[in-house]
């Protein structure tokens, strides 16, 4: 080898070398004590910002993962007794800078400054406050758990667009952190940067692509000193009214008026309570036409349940919307009708009397969270169209739900969790207890996590149901080639859907995965993922076969932002369907099947962006067929207006699926239909500024089953032609909703919303037309139900109150 051979692999191994060294090293930022009070502006006019030595010389995280970052970008912090203060400035063209408003939490068309703090320093805790350039505030934590958006608190910012960038101010009160009282702190620190026109997301301590985990990659934040978690104290007093309409009747009036209490019992455990609830003005749910044999999960939108429940979660036995939820014997108030009697009202949820949780993370890293909720008494209200005499049928008394997590951080990343919920009402308890744990190895390339969930309801006058459920998951985490293994057992008799949810249970889930990934760009592809899936699946009882598929899906984001996903799937062989039967001994079976689905995505960047997608399903020997079509494009009007439309097409031909069952499930009937599925939501999002904003939204969902004719099954699982039955199964259900809203945020933590609700449902048997626009029309003319609600909530904080106070 020659001598400049030699200086040239020796510089190269130099370089090399210092990269893996400045890598490997943590970095760290200083906080600096100060006196005087901010203004707070988005100028970092204050003489004391220029005298703090910046974090600064970030790393790309997207596109060109640990390459240099391409805007300069110093961020600075300080703190006094109560806050803790942000500083930050991004050189940039002016002209350039994305600006685009929203909602708060919201993900709006504009540049970004994300600063994120683990307090504990445990590597795995996190809290995120982002601000965008446009001055719109989201907030998000991080657990073992994951990410939990929903989480909020109050903060204050204010952005500024210079002459060669922009910048911005943010103080965090203590109060809106949790951290150990001591007297030098030692905090966990990355900084995020996002730049909307290139999609570039740079960070201040790289995250390695290459290393499982986010906040293990985190720097340091040092010079906190003598600072101590403040009584966290606030309290949301609210006042409410109603204005009810439904059809003909004449108008309900109604008020509320309630509280939400804050409360931090110490530095790392906090208090929520709220007093008298009110969710009227929570958005409405998407509702569908179920034919299927598995309930339709639906997204949970009060707030009081998503935020923080991370925890709760984790343990996979608790689903919030059963709490409040339509009346256990909602359905029995028709079936207790006496001559001449009708169902006058019959509430679909169950009111709240109040809800408390506690949750919070010791020093030693144990999280806890605790919840509880008390529904109150619901009944109908049963009339006799005869004399006009009304009476109460109760469809759910008293019921008391309780949650309690426990989560405790161990080394590598990894936690064991215990959980407990029940549910207690006169005459029933359901008890659920789930104990979890995900164990990493040293070099956080490997994992295994499990749970082990036993499920126990207890009734006065049946016999009692106890069930398990375990789950055992081996994966590899990191590289670019990573695989998976795991295995879920659920037995006959688990369910914890009184509290939790689970789509079916007797029987055996057993999956392999095995993935490529690409982090670096390579021709026209920034970052590509490719699946490839064998599950099989077994019932428990009777011991039998269930199903096999081979499942491949593929995703690629081009150098243009536009997305490309696939999705394939196979059935080889027919598949004993227990399930679609609902009657546990006894199954179909389904033929042999295969699926495909296409998607494009745009680039989002653009005034209009959209999504198209296509899929195909095809099967057995009786010509069955599945197609959909879905558009979804978005249109930005300006950085204050944009507007999404999706619509979606489905239809299913030849269909063979359950209708009926006789004689204690001795004869199951199926029949053939043909399903036609229409889904139209109008979006408007409208910014006044970031404190205030305009929301529509406007859905119909049209889903129609016309059957050609009927079976009966037989004991093979094959079906049998039945001319008799003369039953009529045909379905014609429509939704339409509007939901209009205002909110203004006239102060932190304080709103004031306007919001009116329009709904309309229906289902008829006999009742079909041939064209979209004939079925709308009759939809709108079927009953209505308008509510107009205004809802004043104000945000009232211990420690500003009584410095106010003080200061008079």
């Amino acid at each position: 080898m020659s001598t400049i051979i030699k200086q040239k692999y020796t510089l190269t191994l130099f370089f090399l070398l210092c990269n893996i060294y400045i890598y490997s090293q943590s970095k760290k930022s200083t906080a600096i004590r100060i006196k005087d009070p901010i203004y707070l502006d988005g100028h970092l006019s204050e003489i004391f910002w220029s005298s703090i030595q910046p974090a600064n010389n970030f790393y790309q995280d997207k596109p060109y993962n640990g390459a240099p970052a391409n805007f300069k970008v110093d961020v600075r912090f300080a703190y006094d007794n109560q806050n803790i203060y942000v500083g930050a400035y991004i050189k940039d063209d002016p002209d350039s800078i994305s600006v685009g408003l929203g909602d708060r939490d919201s993900q709006p068309q504009a540049d970004r400054l994300g600063i994120w703090f683990d307090t504990f320093n445990d590597n795995l805790n996190a809290s995120g406050f982002v601000v965008f350039a446009s001055n719109v505030q989201r907030d998000v934590s991080i657990s073992a758990s994951g990410a939990d958006v929903n989480w909020n608190e109050v903060w204050y910012s204010q952005t500024a667009i210079l002459d060669s960038g922009w910048s911005a101010e943010i103080q965090i009160p203590y109060s809106a952190l949790r951290f150990p009282a001591k007297n030098q702190q030692t905090w966990g620190l990355n900084i995020y940067y996002g730049n909307h026109r290139t999609q570039e997301l740079d960070s201040w301590s790289l995250v390695d692509t290459d290393i499982a985990g986010f906040v293990n990659q985190f720097g340091e934040l040092n010079g906190l000193e003598n600072i101590k978690p403040p009584l966290r104290l606030a309290f949301m007093p609210y006042v409410s009214g109603y204005a009810d309409k439904f059809g003909t009747n004449s108008i309900k009036y109604s008020y509320k008026a309630g509280m939400d209490v804050k409360y931090g019992i110490n530095e790392s455990f906090t208090l929520n309570m709220m007093l008298i609830p009110d969710f009227g003005q929570v958005q409405s749910d998407n509702l569908v036409l179920n034919l299927g044999p598995y309930e339709v999960k639906y997204k949970e939108n009060r707030t009081f349940f998503t935020e923080g429940a991370g925890l709760f979660n984790n343990s996979n036995i608790f689903y919030s919307k059963r709490i409040g939820a339509r009346p256990v014997d909602h359905k029995l108030a028709d079936d207790n009708l006496s001559e001449h009697e009708t169902v006058g009202e019959n509430p679909q949820s169950t009111g709240l009397i109040n809800a408390t949780k506690v949750t919070g993370k010791t020093k030693s890293g144990l999280s806890l969270g605790i919840l509880n909720a008390v529904s109150e008494n619901t009944y109908a209200i049963i009339e006799d169209s005869l004399t006009g005499n009304q009476r109460k049928f109760k469809t759910q008394p008293l019921t008391n739900y309780n949650i309690i997590a426990f989560e405790q951080v161990l080394k590598n990343n990894s936690y064991v969790g215990l959980a407990n919920t029940n549910m207690t009402y006169s005459g029933f308890m359901a008890n659920v207890t789930a104990a979890s744990f995900n164990f990493k190895n040293r070099q956080n390339s490997h994992e295994i996590s499990g749970r082990l969930i036993y499920s126990h309801r207890n009734f006065t006058e049946a016999e009692d149901e106890t069930g398990y459920h375990y789950d055992i998951n081996f994966k590899k985490i990191i590289g670019n080639f990573r695989y998976q293994a795991s295995r879920k057992h659920f037995s006959e008799m688990y369910n914890v859907n009184d509290m939790g949810f689970t789509r079916r249970n007797n029987f055996i889930h057993n999956t392999i995965v095995l993935e490529y990934k690409t982090f670096d760009p390579f021709w026209k592809v920034l970052q590509s993922s490719n699946k490839f899936h064998a599950v099989y699946l077994q019932r428990i009882i009777p011991q039998d076969f269930l199903n096999f598929y081979l499942m491949y899906e593929s995703e690629f984001t081009f150098s243009n932002y536009a997305k490309l996903k696939f999705l394939g799937w196979i059935r080889p062989k027919p598949m004993h369907n227990y399930f679609e039967t609902r009657v546990k001994e006894r199954y179909y079976l389904e033929p042999k099947q295969g699926f495909v689905k296409l998607q494009v995505e745009s680039d989002k960047r653009k005034k209009l962006s959209y999504m198209v997608s296509a899929n195909y399903r095809t099967g057995g020997d009786y010509n069955y067929h599945q197609y959909g079509l879905a558009l979804n494009p978005t249109l930005t009007l300006s950085d204050k207006l944009n507007l999404n439309y999706k619509i979606s097409f489905d239809k299913n031909l030849n269909s063979r699926n359950f209708v009926s069952k006789q004689n204690n499930g001795a004869i199951i009937n199926f029949g053939e239909r043909n399903n036609t599925v229409f889904n139209n939501a109008i979006t408007g999002n409208y910014s006044v500024s970031h404190k205030s904003y305009i929301s529509l939204k406007v859905r119909h969902y049209w889903s129609e089953a016309i059957y050609d004719s009927f079976f009966t099954l037989n004991q093979d699982g094959s079906l049998l032609s039945n001319k008799d039955y003369l039953e009529n199964e045909n379905i014609n259900f429509n939704v339409f909703n509007v939901d209009l809203s205002y909110t203004w945020r006239f102060a932190p933590g304080s709103e004031c919303i306007m919001v009116w609700k329009n709904s309309i449902s229906s289902k008829d048997d006999n009742v079909f037309f041939n064209s979209y626009q004939e079925n709308l029309n009759y939809t709108l003319s079927q009953p209505q139900f308008n509510s107009l609600s205004f809802k004043l909530l104000y945000y009232l904080d211990y420690n500003k109150v009584s410095n106010l106070l003080s200061q008079n």
